[in-house]
């Protein structure tokens, strides 16, 4: 009768056990995604053009649509 009931238990354990590694699994990609976004916009403002004194250049037209087409 215990091993029966040990089965019985087992799947369970084993399926929380999956349950929570899934879980962590999920919180590590999500973090992975908010860092590449992160990582993104830190390249595109590395991209912007800047004057002397390190101050972000005004676009003109034709660069701004250039960027939207992207």
């Amino acid at each position: 009768m215990r091993a029966f009931l040990a089965r019985l238990i087992q799947p369970s354990r084993e399926a929380r056990r999956l349950r929570q590694e899934n879980g962590q699994l999920g919180r590590e990609l999500a973090n992975l995604r908010l860092e590449l976004v992160l990582v993104r916009r830190r390249m595109t403002l590395m991209e912007q053009p800047r004057d002397a004194c390190g101050r972000f250049q005004a676009k003109t037209g034709a660069e701004t649509d250039m960027v939207r087409a992207r």
